[in-house]
């Protein structure tokens, strides 16, 4: 670590480099370059914590159950027309456990859903519905940016030392430390300009610096997943806490920062893509018991910001094989099936080898045991948020409000139903539901 008052080694600056997530200047900061490889990258050596380390828990490093990952026998979207021939849509069972090896990515979809949904309601009940940018301001500069926060490691040693004290058994260490980190971070980034966001908070980098710089280069959950799946992933990594944010505002410069609290960050990019920024973040995030794996905070907070009212839609899924045919998709509507589980044969159901490197593959053969009249959808949904003012009442509004496709689309036309400040005009979609 660099101590506070010390010069940065800015021989490691470079030019700014437009498109390259790390070359991206701070575009409200007054430094007009950047760094590509972090002056605190020496600090990020293992802290040992002794029998506390074989009681982390991370995303998807749990156990998976028997059922995890296999298809629903009782629910499937078969087509309405030729059930018989047609390929029915499988619907996976998901336990939906953040410490599931098989489920966490379906949890983790979720997750970014509605961790999008809150920083898209933020920008619109601060600036409306229209996704524009104000008159003479850049658009990146209204939205959410991607950085990460470094405490040095004698903080991260005091907190350590301070949860030993507290706690009974090797078990509450995650816990209790992760609550102490996240509060002390709160407030870290707060004094520093941070008006608010999202916060997931990681424990641990990979040995390798440079695999673990390429994985954020790239939102690439690969290089983790590779290390985490083993059931000796704690030999590949090194235990360093460390805070990601997704966060608004204009941020002190860097080298002040660094001087005033000890602490150092990195800007890593602009937010573009916020489900697929969260997805990354928690494929190798904290997975303590009653510790959310995302904090809003700030502007964000569930004080500060009221989520008001849902809109939901159920986009009804169609058989494409139907359509092919020339039938009206009206005619195509996919409906709930019951499928027989002895029936379903996978291309590598018989091939041992093949289903450890591809999973079972595509489904050849199946029976149906019963059709249902319930439609088939995919919902849709969509918050509407208020900022909460001081001496106002939100009223929040309970249960959604399901549209049909011609309410909702006029709707997202007239910007009752906020469009995307990610993808203007459009709207997140949710997991395939049957229509009730």
């Amino acid at each position: 670590m660099i101590p506070a008052g010390e010069a940065l080694p800015w021989d490691l600056l470079v030019d700014d480099m437009p498109g390259d997530p790390y070359g991206i200047p701070d575009p409200i900061g007054t430094d007009k370059k950047v760094l590509t490889t972090s002056p605190f990258f020496s600090d990020y050596g293992h802290i040992p914590i002794g029998e506390f380390f074989y009681h982390i828990d991370l995303v998807g490093t749990g156990y998976a159950k028997k059922k995890c990952g296999t298809a629903l026998p009782d629910k499937a979207g078969v087509c309405s027309n030729k059930p018989g021939t047609h390929k029915p849509v499988l619907i996976p069972n998901h336990c939906n456990r953040r410490i599931c090896p098989v489920c966490w990515t379906h949890w983790a979809e979720q997750a970014g859903k509605r961790g999008a949904d809150i920083l898209n309601g933020y920008l619109t009940a601060k600036y409306g519905p229209e996704q524009k940018a104000l008159p003479g301001m850049d658009r990146d500069l209204m939205l959410p940016r991607h950085f990460s926060f470094h405490p040095p490691r004698r903080i991260i040693n005091i907190l350590i030392d301070e949860v030993k004290k507290e706690i009974a058994k090797p078990s509450d260490f995650q816990r209790v430390f992760l609550r102490k980190l996240r509060d002390m971070a709160r407030n870290i980034i707060e004094s520093a300009g941070g008006q608010g966001g999202l916060m997931v908070i990681h424990e641990i980098r990979l040995c390798d610096d440079q695999a673990d710089l390429q994985g954020d280069l790239r939102l690439s959950t690969n290089r983790y997943r590779q290390v985490l799946d083993r059931r000796d992933w704690r030999d590949h990594v090194k235990y360093y806490p460390h805070i990601h944010v997704l966060i608004f505002g204009a941020i002190e410069n860097a080298r002040e920062f660094e001087d005033r609290t000890g602490w150092t960050y990195r800007n890593h990019r602009v937010v573009h893509e916020p489900e697929k920024a969260i997805h990354y973040l928690l494929s190798h995030a904290s997975a303590a018991t009653r510790i959310n794996a995302i904090t809003p905070f700030g502007c964000c907070s569930q004080r500060s910001l009221a989520k008001v009212k849902e809109y939901r839609y159920r986009e009804y899924i169609r058989c494409d094989e139907c359509i092919d045919e020339g039938v009206d998709p009206d005619n195509a509507i996919r409906v709930v099936g019951t499928l027989d589980p002895h029936s379903l044969v996978y291309e590598n159901s018989n091939d041992p080898l093949a289903r450890l490197s591809g999973g079972l593959g595509k489904l050849i053969r199946w029976s149906i045991d019963d059709i249902t009249p319930r439609h088939f959808a995919r919902v849709h949904r969509v918050g509407v948020y208020e900022i909460v003012r001081p001496g106002h009442r939100v009223r929040r509004e309970k249960d959604p409000t399901y549209l049909g496709e011609d309410w909702w689309t006029k709707y997202l036309r007239e910007g009752v139903i906020p469009g995307s400040w990610f993808d203007p005009g459009g709207a997140g979609g949710g997991p395939h539901e049957p229509d009730n």
